[in-house]
């Protein structure tokens, strides 16, 4: 009798803790819905898709992508059923450019999670989360990093459209500048006459012009938050150093010094950007899911307290001291040593 009792306690704790950790670890495989023929583009893409595989060895799941190099609804749904067809339950996208289609076809696979990165949706639907990041913090690390470089000299703005996020990033740029001159004795100035907005992310010949214009007065560094329009502003700044003159760009979301490299050489134009990390980003969602928190239906705004900004890492065209200063920037704003204005919010 007492053995009969001991086996049928022995079933019931392995049925428990058997049952336990399949609760504890739900399988899940993820999928990117990339908006670029090559995922490896020096560029955002990449920085997602880099962050998934890593996210996939941490937690222990599967991480497929798919191209979809096409924004209406028909090929925003042919990407989405293919990454479906693999067994994808959570989406990534990275371009705003999906907001239209993916504002519909969100409700008409509810049993997928998508997380749109640095953009939102129009209607947020409670398998949807949106996350953006804090992009005048952002802008300010980034701007006492390159103050602290150039220690002296104009620094400029080629800007796609006047949006908030732009607001943003120039808002930081400019409060970040003064705080590197204050603390750090630099000399930098960022001129009204030398911010302006072309109107469109998708026009690198108008970027390039007045970039070179800009380089040719004088101008070290250009901020650009371009997408396409920037990839003129990288191009005008190669082609100044190739005549002699001091150039670099300061880029956003990516850290982008593979792509200012020019002359098949390591060297780049590239000094620093105001970028976000990724790889939390990636993992915010992930993490939610498998402990059952998924927070479906919002927006979320990663900032440096949330370790959503990446601070600059060491390369070529920062020194040590650079790279130190833009670091402890960053602890600085997530202490609350330093408050950097969010220009869009009617609370500062």
């Amino acid at each position: 009798m007492k053995k009969a009792l001991l086996f049928i306690l022995i079933a019931i704790l392995i049925f428990t803790f058997s049952g336990c950790r399949k609760t504890e670890t739900p399988s899940l495989t993820v999928g990117f819905l990339c908006s670029s023929e090559q995922v490896y583009d020096k560029d955002v893409n990449q920085a997602v898709w880099e962050a998934l595989t890593g996210a996939s060895v941490k937690y222990e799941i599967t991480a497929e992508y798919a191209v979809c190099t096409l924004y209406d609804k028909e090929s925003v749904a042919s990407g989405i059923y293919e990454l479906y067809q693999k067994g994808c339950r959570m989406i990534y996208t990275a371009d705003y450019k999906f907001a239209t289609a993916l504002s519909s076809l969100q409700k008409s696979y509810k049993e997928c999670k998508f997380i749109c990165l640095d953009y939102s949706l129009s209607s947020i639907s409670s398998n949807s989360m949106c996350i953006q990041f804090a992009e005048h913090e952002a802008a300010f690390v980034a701007a006492v990093a390159a103050a602290n470089e150039l220690k002296t000299g104009k620094i400029a703005c080629i800007l796609g459209m006047d949006l908030p996020s732009s607001q943003k990033y120039l808002s930081g740029l400019k409060s970040g500048i003064e705080y590197a001159n204050r603390i750090y004795g630099t000399s930098v100035t960022l001129d009204e006459s030398e911010i302006v907005f072309i109107g469109s992310y998708n026009d690198p010949s108008l970027a390039y012009n007045l970039a070179e214009e800009m380089y040719n007065n004088g101008v070290k560094g250009i901020f650009t938050d371009g997408y396409r329009s920037g990839d003129g502003v990288y191009a005008a700044a190669i082609n100044a150093r190739k005549i002699g003159l001091q150039a670099y760009v300061i880029g956003n979301r990516t850290d982008n010094y593979d792509k200012g490299i020019y002359e098949n050489s390591d060297d780049s134009v590239s000094l620093v950007s105001a970028a976000f990390d990724y790889t939390t980003a990636v993992n915010y969602p992930i993490d939610k899911y498998l402990s059952g928190g998924y927070q479906g239906g919002k927006l979320i705004v990663l900032s440096c307290s949330s370790d959503g900004i990446a601070a600059p890492q060491t390369s070529k065209n920062l020194s040590a001291k650079s790279v130190e200063a833009s670091m402890d920037t960053v602890l600085k704003i997530k202490n609350g040593e330093i408050i950097v204005k969010d220009p869009s919010s009617l609370l500062d």
